[in-house]
């Protein structure tokens, strides 16, 4: 039946309603000759047509079920999604731990076209809250200083991305759940629009930054494409010293240079997290299986020794762990390391919240703007004894601070 096709395909691909939909109701049903009723109608009006026209709603398309499907669009979506933002922006500056009203629902995602946020303007948000299990009461916890960037893989190309919040066990104990409980997808170049206007009054109690440290990649074969100790898949650590000056590193036209790194000269570690077992090889799998402990008594002891350096205008040098499920780990000295990376910033902000921002050596040249984003932080958590952070789409955590001379 053609028109019964014409009316699925309304629903999936152009995100019409049905005209009797307690959403968007016209006519009850059956009182009309349109495309979206159910009275065998071929019409459409035109706001529809105007909908159709739009090829900023395709985007959404993946999300419709097979019937009504949609997620929910109109007055009542923006009033949702304006109510989630203006409490972050609101609660971010508190020394509490932020509260997310539950009534403020959004389970099959809200959606928005040309939302105002001050004097800008988004083009398409799209808000989901998860309010499942094990929410008991009106409220879920979230840190709205906590919030992560992802890649939406449930989008229709890498253009847009999205901001995830994590539950928190409690106001007592805030400390993330690790479960997502609100997600907002916007195009990735108007991303800066959204933070802008949920954190544009953060205010910084303190911030140390290290000045002039040039980002270099590991896969920049002009400087390490001769180091056979290590290209391509391991020369994280010549990367990371590189920038921290040490540029010997990269003569690797010398053959001892090329296999043996003159790494810099180092007075111990301290160890952030560690595996139980520091003494056998491990695997891939059995690296990514390991139980990662956190040496919570160490956390403090880390935290101010890199505050030291930073203030003395030199870049940490760091080991982190992270599930990586192609490449066999390095078993490093310490077997929970399996990449390097350098801290270059530390920020407290008035909130309490405080972090490290690090550049990482790890990715293609190409990635320099992420591998030195402003959003890769490393989270002191003293409570917990952890410092790691949401880095390209995985949870990475700071295993040991190399003390290097």
């Amino acid at each position: 039946d053609a028109t019964l096709i014409a009316h699925e395909l309304a629903h999936g691909a152009f995100v019409l309603w049905h005209t009797f939909s307690s959403e968007q109701f016209i006519a009850p049903q059956g009182a009309t000759s349109n495309l979206m009723d159910y009275n065998n109608g071929a019409e459409l009006w035109k706001h529809q047509w105007q909908l159709i026209s739009d090829p900023q709603r395709l985007w959404f398309k993946s999300w419709q079920d097979e019937e009504e499907g949609e997620m929910v669009s109109g007055p009542y979506a923006e009033k949702n999604i304006l109510d989630f933002l203006n409490a972050i922006r609101k609660i971010n500056y508190s020394d509490t731990i932020k509260i997310y009203d539950k009534s403020i629902s959004c389970p099959d995602g809200c959606v928005a076209s040309n939302l105002k946020l001050g004097e800008k303007i988004l083009s398409e948000i799209r808000l989901t809250t998860n309010t499942a299990s094990p929410i008991t009461d009106e409220y879920v916890f979230i840190k709205a200083s906590e919030q992560f960037i992802k890649s939406c893989e449930e989008c229709i190309d890498d253009s847009y991305a999205k901001l995830v919040f994590t539950d928190h066990h409690s106001e007592k104990y805030p400390v993330s759940t690790g479960l997502e409980r609100v997600s907002i997808i916007v195009k990735r170049v108007e991303l800066p629009v959204l933070q802008n206007y949920l954190y544009t009054e953060k205010q910084i109690e303190q911030e140390i930054m290290v000045e002039n440290i040039s980002w270099v990649s590991q896969k920049d074969e002009s400087l390490f494409g001769k180091c056979t100790g290590c290209w391509t898949s391991s020369c994280c650590r010549r990367a990371a010293e590189y920038m921290m000056g040490n540029t010997s590193m990269a003569n690797c036209a010398d053959s001892a240079i090329a296999v043996s790194a003159p790494y810099m000269t180092t007075s111990g570690n301290i160890t952030t997290a560690y595996f139980n077992d520091n003494i056998s090889a491990y695997t891939l799998a059995t690296y990514n299986s390991a139980a990662l402990n956190y040496n919570a008594a160490k956390t403090n002891e880390a935290v101010e020794y890199v505050k030291s350096r930073l203030k003395s205008n030199r870049p940490v040098l760091i080991g982190v762990h992270y599930v990586n499920k192609k490449l066999d780990p390095p078993n490093n000295i310490n077997r929970a390391t399996r990449h390097f990376m350098v801290i270059i910033g530390y920020v407290k902000e008035k909130n309490g919240t405080e972090y490290f921002l690090f550049y990482d050596p790890g990715r293609l040249m190409d990635d320099q703007a992420d591998a030195t984003s402003p959003n890769n932080k490393f989270i002191i958590n003293l409570q917990q004894g952890s410092i790691q952070g949401n880095y390209d789409d995985k949870i990475y955590t700071i295993t040991e601070i190399i003390k290097t001379n």
